[in-house]
């Protein structure tokens, strides 16, 4: 089973696109999962999970609630999750040129520091995600690393699978 992102709308005040994640074979039958809680009038949220209910943008301004619509959706625009840990840093041309990918590596060590990770990255992609302005955001996702423990013992981690690991 893999698990895919499928996209649908709910009325609220507004139509509002969200995103589920739905486990399934194929990113068909996820589509399909989801279609059919709406076609028995049942809450997406209620059967997937509130928590797990992500909020894309706002679609159209309207007055109404509670009905949801996936009709302008199909199978091409489930993509399948991406599972990987990831942060977010925003940055400047100039500073991609000026910082070095030691300096890179150290930025995005800090933002994961900041949610309680403790990564040492060896090696990792930029995924740009958007711009705004001068800016640009990447995801920044360690394709190698290892995850220091507070008694400093290790995992090391490469494309996703445990290579090994330290014991204290």
């Amino acid at each position: 089973m893999k698990k895919f992102l499928v996209p649908f709308e709910k009325q609220e005040t507004v139509w509002s696109k969200y995103i589920i994640p739905v486990e399934a074979k194929t990113a068909q039958a996820a589509l399909n999962k989801v279609k059919k809680v709406i076609d028995r009038g049942d809450s997406i949220q209620a059967e997937f999970g509130y928590e797990e209910c992500q909020f894309i943008e706002v679609v159209e301004h309207i007055h109404s609630d509670c009905e949801y619509n996936i009709e302008d959706y199909d199978v091409s625009d489930v993509v399948e999750a991406d599972e990987r840990i990831a942060c977010e840093l925003s940055l400047t041309a100039y500073d991609i040129a000026r910082l070095g990918k030691d300096e890179l590596y150290n930025m995005a060590e800090e933002s994961f520091r900041k949610i309680g990770l403790t990564l040492e990255i060896l090696e990792m992609d930029m995924v740009p995600t958007k711009i705004e302005e001068h800016f640009v955001s990447y995801d920044c996702i360690p394709t190698e690393y290892r995850n220091i423990f507070t008694d400093e013992s290790y995992v090391h981690i490469k494309d996703g699978k445990k290579i090994g690991e330290s014991k204290h």
